[in-house]
């Protein structure tokens, strides 16, 4: 599977700009997508719009970016593409069960961090990513069939990569205009 970078969220501020991504049942599930659009995640984005302490011992950052049902344990990335948290839980008015906008909330990565640690789990870059960092590079380098074969290796590994098939799509059709 892919990995993702974590990223420490020791120095997250407030005011930081945050893009969470996450399966919202309303945007997955709409009944005008085709199933193909299931696999493809939401992000959306925001800011860190304070540091709230729990009633338990950790803290949460409060964010206003749009977080709702089947979001939640999706990862939260800074502007470096790092994980900084895990997004959890919105707000809700009690009176009527609605949820309100603009004040979700978000675990820290270090918290999960510690848990990793907890129970001996690396966060470290598997044979997917290197395959397919490889593929940006050689594509970057206009290096295009050492670029499509390495993304071939990414789809026998994961084949329902979001981006390895289209990729090598854009590669045949560069190849096939180089020959005209």
């Amino acid at each position: 599977m892919p990995t993702v970078k974590l990223g420490d969220s020791d120095i997250v501020q407030v005011g930081d700009k945050i893009y969470p991504m996450g399966y919202p049942f309303a945007a997955t599930f709409h009944p005008y997508l085709s199933e193909d659009s299931f696999t493809e995640p939401s992000v959306t984005s925001g800011i860190i719009s304070a540091e709230k302490h729990m009633r338990s011992a950790y803290t949460a950052f409060q964010t206003d970016a749009s977080i709702t049902h089947g979001s939640s344990g999706g990862p939260v990335f800074n502007e470096q593409g790092e994980v900084i948290g895990i997004a959890t839980f919105g707000s809700i008015d009690f009176n009527t069960g609605q949820e309100i906008a603009g004040f979700n909330f978000i675990l820290p990565i270090n918290l999960a961090k510690e848990f990793m640690r907890d129970i001996s789990v690396k966060n470290t870059q598997g044979p997917v990513d290197m395959h397919y960092k490889a593929a940006m590079d050689a594509y970057w380098d206009r290096e295009y069939s050492k670029a499509s074969n390495e993304l071939q290796s990414v789809l026998k590994l994961y084949p329902i990569h979001p981006y390895a098939a289209e990729l090598i799509k854009k590669i045949q059709n560069v190849n096939n205009s180089n020959i005209e």
